[in-house]
């Protein structure tokens, strides 16, 4: 949805005279640190990545296949639909001699499961702050497409804002409940509006994977 927002400004907050915007994903100063963002690192360690097959949808800069492979993935390939991030997290990986540690593919990621090789499956699938930027209706179908990629005891590793109230944005518009308390502050910055167009609660997130067979912890 939108692809034409995912511009290397909206990676890297490098578009004003200064070098920042107002606008993006956060941690860029972990990024060129070869670091990752202290929330997603406290997900990530519980993760035994070593000799893990994984997959990553939405790989943005690359942070989290730098993290994978220092910590022993055996495989990494990663798919999203943005140019700019293909392009940004390849020089990513290079910068720190991982090159030839992870492939990452510029597709949609409904159409690639679709057409996926059951013949590899992957131990771990991570989709870190990428499921609010899915349309409810293309992530219904990307969960039921995920079991054909996954290991008999693969684990699906999420990071997404939890709403207050469940709300797929392009089916019933926004609901201004969940700006109460200004939780969304990319609806309010042109650059960024419409993005997060799949909001969900604890409860409704845990149901649509259920739905499909997964378990939640």
């Amino acid at each position: 949805h939108l692809p034409e927002k995912y511009t290397r400004s909206y990676f890297l907050g490098a578009a004003s005279a200064n070098g920042e915007v107002s606008y993006g994903v956060e941690g860029v100063s972990e990024f060129l640190a070869g670091e990752i963002r202290a929330h997603d690192k406290s997900i990530l360690e519980a993760v035994n990545f070593d000799g893990a097959r994984v997959f990553e949808i939405g790989y943005g800069r690359g942070e989290a296949a730098k993290y994978a492979i220092d910590r022993g993935a055996s495989v990494y390939l990663g798919v999203d639909f943005s140019q700019d991030a293909c392009q940004i997290a390849t020089e990513h990986l290079a910068r720190f001699g991982f090159s030839d540690r992870g492939k990452f593919i510029c597709a949609d990621i409904v159409p690639f499961l679709e057409n996926a090789s059951e013949d590899h499956r992957f131990d771990v699938v991570l989709m870190l702050d990428v499921i609010e930027h899915i349309p409810r209706v293309e992530f219904d179908r990307l969960l039921s497409l995920l079991p054909r990629i996954m290991s008999e005891r693969g684990i699906v590793v999420v990071n997404t804002p939890v709403y207050r109230h469940d709300n797929d944005v392009l089916a019933d518009g926004i609901d201004e409940r969940n700006h109460a308390d200004a939780l969304d502050l990319a609806d309010f910055i042109p650059e960024t509006a419409g993005m997060h167009c799949n909001k969900y609660t604890l409860e409704s997130l845990n149901a649509s994977f259920a739905r499909c067979g997964f378990n939640c912890f």
